[in-house]
């Protein structure tokens, strides 16, 4: 599984030796939906945040 921090919009690689290992996680990240899955699960964590605020 392709670890992701909330809000990140980038993915830093300590090296440039790491960068094939680094892509290759990517890709089959995407391929099993995985980034999907943290965006839905994320949407409906902000969503329930904003109603318990009220907000929504």
């Amino acid at each position: 599984m392709l670890a992701l921090k909330p809000c990140m919009t980038a993915i830093s690689v300590n090296t440039h030796e790491h960068l094939p290992d680094v892509i290759r996680s990517i890709m089959e990240a995407v391929k099993s939906d995985e980034p999907d899955i943290q965006a839905g699960d994320f949407a409906k964590n902000e969503m329930a945040e904003l109603r318990l605020k009220g907000v929504g």
